[in-house]
């Protein structure tokens, strides 16, 4: 009976270490979820200035998107695990835009769409930290300026990345990114301008296109954090239950040792009494 307390102890000392890693997994998930809706709030601020600037630019007379299916989905994807079907979730929504190219980028997202058979372009990973969203926003959008260079026709990219909704879960979210479109942003404004104008409106374009793609890796940052934080609650209740079982029969074993213990004594006594 001591040694299955014993093993029963050992658990228990296990089993709270890794209570304690949990602990600080989930206070490392909010912390970034935090940061990442702190950038993403930032870069949409700063978005829609230099939209303001371009629609000041850009001439009045822009195409409309053509309909139809995009040419490039780019999916925003983990390198993490720990966020539940997340992953499945974004490659899904990427696949029904139907569009010629996909791009995934997190390599959790690539193992999935390689299992699936899907072929796909490798857009590099998916940064666990906030200094890397930028990294990522420039990856992505090198990626689509040589698929701009390739095509030598007018791009059309949508984002599928995933983002924390107001109920406080986490769902996915198309996005149309190429051709820019700055009718959403604020009244225009008459700039003073110094360099060519079709120089300007590339360069601020390329700048808004940067923007974008930053708050939506910052997004998708905060979301991918906040489906990992779901699992680790998840987690750490269901160790918690595994816990309180333990220590019940921890403390009914506990007993039996004092109960033997106790009749020990007794019979003793009874045969020291006896003889």
């Amino acid at each position: 009976m001591s040694e299955q307390r014993h093993d029963l102890q050992a658990r228990l000392a296990t089993m709270n270490e890794l209570e304690e890693v949990l602990g600080a997994m989930r206070g490392m998930a909010a912390a970034r979820i935090q940061q990442g809706e702190r950038a993403q709030q930032a870069a949409r601020e700063y978005a829609g200035r230099i939209g303001a600037a371009l629609a000041s630019l850009a001439p009045p007379e822009v195409a409309p998107r053509a309909a139809g299916p995009p040419g490039v989905v780019v999916a925003l994807c983990t390198d993490r695990g720990f966020v539940g079907a997340l992953n499945e979730r974004v490659l899904d929504a990427a696949r029904t835009a139907g569009a010629r190219t996909l791009v995934v980028v997190g390599t959790r997202g690539r193992a999935l769409a390689q299992e699936r058979g899907l072929a796909v372009v490798d857009g590099g990973g998916m940064t666990a930290h906030l200094g890397g969203i930028g990294d990522v926003a420039d990856r992505v959008a090198a990626l689509l300026a040589r698929q701009i260079g390739e095509s030598g026709d007018t791009l059309t990219a949508d984002v599928v990345h995933p983002r924390r909704s107001a109920a406080g879960g986490v769902t996915t979210e198309r996005r149309a990114l190429l051709p820019v479109d700055v009718t959403a942003t604020s009244q225009a404004f008459a700039p003073l301008t110094m360099l060519p104008r079709p120089r300007l409106i590339a360069e601020v374009g390329g700048e808004y296109v940067h923007a974008r793609l930053y708050e939506m890796v910052a997004e998708s940052f905060a979301a991918a954090n906040a489906a990992s934080l779901e699992v680790l609650q998840a987690a750490h209740a269901h160790l918690d239950d595994m816990l309180a079982d333990l220590r019940r029969a921890e403390n009914v074993l506990r007993q039996d040792e004092i109960t033997a213990e106790v009749l020990e004594v007794i019979t003793g006594r009874m045969r020291a009494a006896g003889s």
